[in-house]
Parts: C-alpha cells; sequence; structure tokens
C-alpha cells in the first residue's frame, strides 16, 4: 500500500482540522485583543489579560504570535484587510 505524498488521508484531515482549530483560536485572541486595546490603549493591555479573557494560556498565545508586537500587527493587519473588503464592497454598489 502505497501513502500518498504528504502523509495519509487521516493525516491530512488531521493536518487541515488543526488549520481550522488554529484559525479560530487566533481569531479569537484577536478579538480581545481589538476590545482590550480600543478600551485601554496598546500601552495598557498585557498578553495576561488577553489570555485570561480568552480563556487560553499566555503559551497557546505565543504559540501563534511571536510576542505582544507580533499580536498587535497581526490584529492591525486583520482590522485593515475587512475596512479594505468594505470599501471595495461599497465602491461595487456606488457603481453603475
Amino acid at each position: 500500500m502505497e501513502i500518498p505524498p504528504g502523509g495519509s488521508g487521516i493525516e491530512q484531515r488531521f493536518r487541515i482540522e488543526r488549520k481550522g482549530w488554529m484559525k479560530k483560536t487566533e481569531d479569537a485572541v484577536l478579538d480581545v485583543a481589538k476590545s482590550k486595546v480600543d478600551r485601554f490603549g496598546f500601552k495598557k493591555t498585557t498578553v495576561d489579560e488577553i489570555a485570561k479573557e480568552a480563556r487560553i494560556s499566555k503559551r497557546t498565545i505565543y504559540g501563534h504570535f511571536k510576542n505582544k508586537e507580533d499580536l498587535f500587527v497581526s490584529l492591525f493587519m486583520k482590522d485593515d484587510a475587512l475596512e479594505v473588503k468594505a470599501l471595495e464592497a461599497r465602491t461595487r454598489i456606488n457603481r453603475p
């Protein structure tokens, strides 16, 4: 029996499911970070507070992001991408 490149079907499915779970975790962290930074600002928002509110460990956060700055760069990039999509949608609606 030959195993396909990239592993067996089970291994590939596990990788796909894990990526989905990791994306959900990352999105949850970014959502909490956004609410904290909107309320308290960058300097007063701590990774400890984000982890506590997201109900995950700091270690999990640092598994997704190198440091606090990397977390917030990711947050700002996500927000910018959402704003661009909204602007594109408004532009399409306003075209004759």
